[in-house]
């Protein structure tokens, strides 16, 4: 299997938080690359996401700041990066 790594978005990145119509805060698309599924996802050390077999992650950031994500591969790699959420 190829190394995992997560291609979207780029480590340090500063995103903008987006809303719904309802003031719902909208998923930030987490895209991978290589690995093994199943992936999971954790945002500061914390389970973010259940087990996906796609390359395509959800995130719903909590509010603005700093936050590390860290993806878990089925064979046990790890990518992280951090993104500034404004």
């Amino acid at each position: 299997s190829s190394r995992l790594h997560i291609a979207f978005p780029a480590d340090g990145a500063s995103m903008e938080t987006g809303f719904d119509g309802s003031g719902e805060r909208l998923p930030l698309v987490i895209k991978l690359q290589g690995g093994t599924p199943p992936f999971r996802l954790l945002a500061d050390g914390k389970p973010a996401t259940g087990a996906s077999r796609t390359r395509q992650l959800l995130w719903i950031p909590q509010g603005a700041g700093t936050a590390r994500l860290t993806v878990l591969d089925g064979a046990g790699q790890a990518s992280n990066i951090s993104v500034v959420m404004r």
